[in-house]
């Protein structure tokens, strides 16, 4: 388990032993966004400043963190792949950039170009990682396959930002909701938005 507080010290609980104290760093760039991998052995936090992204190594006593090359906007949304490969990241400006997380040295994904500059509220990778959908400020939900780059969208809108995003465990449904109180259930067929329900 991992905890950000406002003045960006990071904690780091082992839950298999609740007795020992957490572990304790401080993450520069006044990070707001935190993602941790499935199997705990990677934490990725950052802020709106673009210098502020680090990817942190969890399997030793002291938590040490490598700098990336934020994307260079505000950051406003992270998700990490169920496998800890990849990293997304989205920004104000509408624009989400994948890490692949093997080759660090490689420049990151681009996504764009989906309905304009809206912004990144909130992230999600498919279970099989394949799927990479967002949530954003103009209330519709963009859905991007990352090997070819290609995207769509919803066309029903909601009241306010999508706010939160999620694949089901078996990657055929995405649920989200927005800030006006909303909650849509899509069922997806392929790369469509085939049926709304809620």
């Amino acid at each position: 388990a991992a905890l950000l507080t406002a003045d960006g010290t990071l904690q780091v609980w082992n839950l298999t032993n609740l007795s020992r104290s957490p572990r304790i760093a401080s993450a520069p760039g006044s990070p707001t966004l935190l993602a941790l991998s499935r199997d705990g052995a990677r934490l990725a936090t950052a802020g709106a400043d673009p210098t502020s992204l680090r990817l942190w190594d969890l399997a030793g006593t002291t938590l040490t963190a490598r700098e990336l090359a934020g994307p260079g906007g505000t950051n406003t949304a992270m998700a990490l792949s169920r496998d800890g490969r990849r990293l997304a990241i989205g920004d104000n400006q509408g624009a989400t950039f994948v890490y692949d997380l093997t080759n660090l040295s490689a420049s990151p994904q681009r996504l764009s170009g989906l309905g304009g500059r809206s912004g990144i509220r909130s992230l999600t990778f498919s279970p099989d990682g394949r799927l990479l959908a967002t949530g954003n400020d103009d209330s519709q939900a963009r859905l991007y396959n990352l090997a070819s780059g290609s995207g769509t969208y919803t066309r029903e809108r909601t009241r306010g930002a999508l706010t939160s995003i999620t694949f089901s465990s078996d990657g055929r449904w995405l649920a989200y909701g927005s800030a006006g109180g909303q909650v849509r259930l899509w069922r997806l067929s392929g790369m469509q938005f085939d049926s709304v329900y809620v």
